[in-house]
């Protein structure tokens, strides 16, 4: 496949113009909403484009896009698609997860900190943040569920049973990878979030007011409210246990070891 094209447009779309096309499309594909995407000219086709205009252009995913490349989808329906893109109306984007059918261990920044064999490795007052569920049937995927916030307490990702949701109030998205960044704007990133493999779930960055509170995860660790909490955890039933107390009151944790207790 050529580079460029007859007008000597490169096929490589610049990031700027990229920024625009996801923001105007609220992160997903226009037809069905997939997280997972592809940059398409619409009005012209790239054979005839002599310029990427964000504009005419727009974001498939891999399935809807194959499905314009065969003519099984006609370009009227991206257009009309255009007009109202599903994420608009959902007010997210969604993709799932794969994950392994042995227990997902969760890592925080880089200094090595992590939670294995935990049903809840963070927990405030009686809401999890980070949940794994055991499969309903053997030779399943385990079930992880997660809640994220940005700096300015909106919600930002919610993963549900290995579904992930995107929320249209992000500023940025993009998959980069095997990671989902959340960007608050221009090198500002509030959340970095890796699977590195089905059993490995690696938060290398997040920036995250909960209420009031500030969740911090980066190279050095995990931070809450400015406080260093480096205690990994294995085979407990909640790893880290944050007690809300009254509002404009402080944060206190409590790093849980229930090593009796069975997940």
């Amino acid at each position: 496949m050529s580079k460029e094209n007859k007008f000597k447009l490169s096929r490589t779309v610049p990031s700027l113009i990229k920024r625009q096309i996801r923001q105007q499309c609220n992160f997903g594909c226009v037809i069905c909403g997939n997280a997972i995407i592809e940059y398409e000219h619409v009005d012209p086709e790239f054979n005839e484009a002599k310029e990427h205009n964000p504009e005419k252009m727009t974001l498939l995913c891999p399935q809807c896009h194959a499905k314009v490349t065969k003519g099984l989808m006609s370009k009227e329906t991206v257009k009309r698609a255009m007009l109202n893109p599903k994420c608009c109306e959902t007010g997210y984007s969604r993709e799932i997860l794969d994950i392994a059918t042995e227990y997902p261990k969760i890592l925080y920044g880089k200094n090595g900190m992590y939670a294995t064999n935990c049903s809840i490795p963070i927990q405030v007052n009686s809401t999890p943040l980070i949940e794994i569920s055991k499969p309903d049937n053997n030779n399943e995927p385990y079930k992880l569920s997660c809640l994220f916030y940005d700096s300015n307490n909106q919600k930002s990702l919610e993963i549900i049973d290995n579904e992930y949701y995107i929320f249209n109030n992000n500023w940025d998205v993009t998959i980069e990878g095997k990671s989902i960044v959340i960007r608050e704007g221009l090198r500002k990133i509030h959340l970095k979030l890796t699977f590195t493999s089905p059993q490995i779930v690696h938060i290398e960055k997040l920036n995250m007011n909960y209420f009031g509170h500030m969740f911090e995860v980066d190279d050095s660790g995990f931070k809450m409210n400015g406080n260093q909490c480096n205690a990994s955890v294995d085979n407990v039933m909640i790893g880290i246990q944050f007690e809300l107390k009254l509002k404009h009151t402080d944060l206190s944790y409590v790093c849980a070891y229930w090593l009796n207790i069975t997940t």
